[in-house]
């Protein structure tokens, strides 16, 4: 083997052709010929079988036009536009009732005294200008259109103050409010002073649930006219809440809630 390499490259590097090849452009082919011969010698020793070459044609493919891109996003712009704009709009009205006062709720409107057009609903007052005093300061709260009056062992009086500035004409009116306990039980006094400070009950305070209160929502009216004589009804300044121990007789940690607190045409 070694021998007929030598030869051959002898033969190369001479450029001696073989017998029937002539020189110049057939030493090429002779070289190329040697090259077959070798390989064939190379597989044929080694006993492995000479297979083709494998090609592999790469193609390139070719890229989107940049503006079909720019049209296709342009399109769906277009498209959800006109989308959002082509909606109709549909407008709902909701109306909440405050279930737990369905007298208040289900009473016809009536024209108030006075022009003043306020009808059976009223003119609520917000409990949230409560001004807490005595026992009634520690725990209490107002929140939400309710207010929480829990009397405790800080003093005997437990009181909520509610001012108005200015006064208010409670002339041929009737306060309303619902009341409950916590617990059943406990008592409520009402009390009214007008801007010189006259109380508008002989004994100073009014109890509107005579047989105490329930752990369940009760309604509460108080008719203006039926004040002392010298209490002024177009000029009252203040109404109060007690539920103390010393007024009431309430016990300490005892809870009464109040809501929905309106001056209503008699």
């Amino acid at each position: 083997m070694n021998n007929w390499l030598e030869a051959l490259q002898q033969n190369i590097e001479t450029g001696t052709a073989e017998p029937g090849l002539k020189s110049g452009s057939d030493k090429k082919q002779s070289y190329q010929v040697t090259l077959g011969q070798l390989a064939d010698v190379y597989f044929a020793g080694t006993g492995k079988k000479r297979e083709s070459p494998i090609v592999i044609q790469v193609v390139e493919k070719r890229r989107s036009l940049p503006w079909v891109s720019w049209l296709a996003a342009s399109f769906a712009l277009l498209l959800a536009a006109f989308s959002l704009f082509s909606t109709k709009r549909i407008l709902v009205h909701v109306q909440v009732v405050d279930a737990a006062a369905p007298e208040a709720a289900s009473k016809p409107h009536r024209q108030g005294r006075g022009g003043e057009g306020r009808g059976e609903e009223g003119r609520r007052l917000p409990l949230e200008g409560l001004v807490f005093e005595g026992a009634s300061k520690l725990k209490s709260s107002k929140e939400g259109g309710t207010a929480a009056l829990i009397n405790s062992s800080v003093a005997p009086f437990a009181q909520a103050n509610l001012y108005f500035e200015p006064p208010l004409d409670l002339s041929a009116k009737k306060i309303v409010f619902y009341a409950k306990g916590g617990k059943g039980g406990e008592n409520l006094a009402v009390a009214l002073k007008d801007q010189n400070n006259v109380q508008a009950f002989e004994r100073g305070r009014l109890f509107p649930f005579p047989d105490r209160l329930t752990s369940g929502w009760r309604k509460a009216e108080i008719f203006v006219e039926e004040t002392a004589a010298l209490f002024d009804k177009r000029r009252v300044t203040h109404l109060r809440f007690e539920f103390g121990s010393k007024n009431a007789q309430n016990k300490p940690g005892d809870a009464i809630f109040i809501k929905d607190l309106r001056i209503v045409a008699a």
